[in-house]
C-alpha cells in the first residue's frame, strides 16, 4: 500500500482529516507541474511554499489547541492530587499519545512531500523545511506534559498506596491505650 493511501486511512480512522496535511493535493501540485516536459518554475515554487506553509500551519494550529487543552487539564490535576485523578491521568496521557501520533504522521507526510519536491524539481527545500518543522511541530511540549503526568501519578500513587506507618513502640507495649 502506498504512503498516501496509508496516510488517508490513518487520518480518517482518527478523525483528523481536516487538521492534517492534504498530502494528495500537495503531491498532485508537484506532479502536474513536473510531468509532460514541463519545468517547475520559480512561480510554481512560490505557490508550493505557500501551500506547504498553509498545511504546516493547519497541523500546528490543531496541535496548539490540543496541547493547550491538555496543559490546562494537567494543571487542574496537579492542583487536586487525589486517587480519583489516576483515571484522568491515564485519559490525558492517552490523549497526549494521540497528539504525538498525529504529529509524527503529519511530519512523515511532510518529509515525503519534501523529498518528492526535491527529487522532481530543480529546487531544494529539505534543510530549510526542517527548521520550520522543528519550530512549529516541536515534540518537546508533549514530552514535558507526559513527564509532569508521570510525576503526578507517582506522587498520588505514593501518597495513597503507601504502607501504613509502623506502630509506635508505645502501642506495641500496650501503653497509650485507654483503660482496659
Amino acid at each position: 500500500m502506498k504512503f498516501g493511501e496509508q496516510f488517508l486511512k490513518a487520518i480518517i480512522k482518527k478523525d483528523w482529516k481536516y487538521s492534517s496535511v492534504d498530502y494528495e493535493v500537495l503531491k498532485r501540485f508537484i506532479k502536474e507541474r513536473t510531468t509532460q516536459g514541463r519545468q517547475f518554475s520559480t512561480e510554481d515554487e512560490a505557490d508550493f511554499i505557500k501551500l506547504l506553509e498553509r498545511e504546516v500551519a493547519k497541523v500546528s494550529d490543531y496541535r496548539h489547541v490540543k496541547i493547550g487543552e491538555l496543559t490546562r487539564h494537567v494543571c487542574e490535576l496537579e492542583a487536586n492530587g487525589t486517587t480519583e485523578n489516576l483515571v484522568e491521568i491515564d485519559d490525558v496521557t492517552s490523549q497526549l499519545v494521540e497528539v504525538s501520533e498525529f504529529t509524527e504522521l503529519n511530519i512523515k507526510a511532510l518529509n515525503k512531500l519534501i523529498k518528492k519536491h526535491d527529487r522532481w524539481t530543480s529546487f531544494v527545500l529539505g534543510s530549510m523545511f526542517l527548521v520550520i518543522q522543528r519550530e512549529q511541530l516541536n515534540p518537546g511540549q508533549i514530552d514535558s506534559l507526559i513527564l509532569r503526568l508521570s510525576r503526578l501519578y507517582e506522587t498520588i500513587n505514593a501518597k495513597f498506596n503507601a504502607p501504613p506507618p509502623p506502630p509506635s513502640p508505645q502501642l506495641e507495649a500496650g501503653q497509650g491505650q485507654g483503660p482496659s
